[in-house]
């Protein structure tokens, strides 16, 4: 029997062996994955079109592949994706590449009604029905969703009940803060008796990728954030202990990488309001939208519902969709 040759890699995988060194030192596995597919794309496309033989001749044409990207017409929410992965893999920062700037008002994710069509409409509303249902009280992530166990049901830090998201996107740990309405019809998914079962099966997983379950996150976090604020306008001394929760939380999850300890807390994140400028502060008014929201209504539904710990994405991105 003849022997198998060792092939040499070939100029792209050799290129892409060297990004790979900076890409896999990223935490969390899906942005690993997703840096690694944008990074290969725009390696094949230095390959393809400019024929280049070297890591150094690939980090060269950044720019060029920006450009590029424009010009087919991606929006600047897409071309930032494209480019995360490149600019990872050849240690570049993102602020180097000249490329249009992303602009909420121009988000389109989410914001039309064909993307989520309405339960008399869908098909597949039977099939689906534990997912959606279980979406619209807790808001998480879809990657998260699947992977919910009968085990990740139990109280925070201040005694509300959550979903306990494990290992959520940027490898965050998340408690997923429920509604004292919605706590026991979201404890009906979980079985104690078998905590390391997934509560979804992959027929449901699979069916559910008719529906748009973002739209469904974002539904969640304006319920959330109106529940707040009503709360507050009915009774003003609830802000202090909603204040109060929100500084245990950010003491025990938001922490420093470098320091170990806490990220500063700063008043100017939960005090006063926040007011949507530019663009999208016309496009609200013309639309007849709230362009003024509380900052600790914001705040609390960034870091209870949606894990992101800061403002401006739960405006643009959710209780804007």
């Amino acid at each position: 029997m003849a022997k198998r040759r060792n092939r040499k890699p070939t100029i792209t995988q050799q290129i892409m062996n060297v990004c790979m060194e900076r890409i896999n030192t990223k935490e969390h596995n899906l942005t690993r994955q997703n840096y690694q597919r944008t990074c290969y794309n725009f390696v094949r496309w230095c390959r393809e079109n400019h024929d280049v033989k070297t890591y150094d001749e690939a980090k060269e044409l950044l720019q060029k592949y920006a450009d590029d990207l424009q010009q087919k017409g991606y929006s600047p929410s897409t071309i930032h994706s494209y480019l995360a992965g490149p600019c990872c893999g050849f240690n570049v920062k993102m602020d180097a590449i000249e490329k249009p700037r992303r602009i909420a008002a121009d988000y389109t994710r989410s914001r039309f009604e064909p993307s989520c069509p309405s339960p008399s409409r869908d098909p597949y509303t039977e099939k689906v029905r534990r997912i959606t249902e279980l979406q619209i009280r807790t808001g998480i992530r879809k990657s998260e969703l699947y992977y919910l166990r009968n085990k990740n049901f139990k109280q925070d830090e201040s005694g509300y009940w959550c979903v306990e998201v494990e290992n959520g996107k940027g490898g965050k740990y998340q408690l997923n803060r429920l509604l004292e309405c919605d706590v026991e019809f979201i404890r009906g998914y979980f079985d104690p008796s078998k905590p390391d079962e997934y509560i979804f099966t992959q027929e449901e997983i699979q069916a559910s990728a008719a529906v748009d379950l973002h739209r469904l996150r974002a539904q969640c976090a304006k319920n959330y954030y109106y529940h707040l604020l009503a709360r507050i306008k009915a009774d003003p001394s609830y802000a202090e202990q909603l204040e109060a929760e929100i500084r245990k939380r950010w003491n025990l999850y938001n922490i420093d990488k470098k320091t170990g300890k806490p990220k500063h807390l700063k008043k100017s994140l939960i005090q006063g309001d926040y007011v949507l400028r530019g663009e999208l502060r016309k496009k609200a008014i013309r639309e007849g939208k709230d362009y003024r929201f509380s900052k600790i209504c914001l705040l609390a539904t960034s870091m209870f519902k949606l894990s992101h710990y800061r403002n401006n994405i739960v405006v643009a991105s959710y209780l804007y969709t």
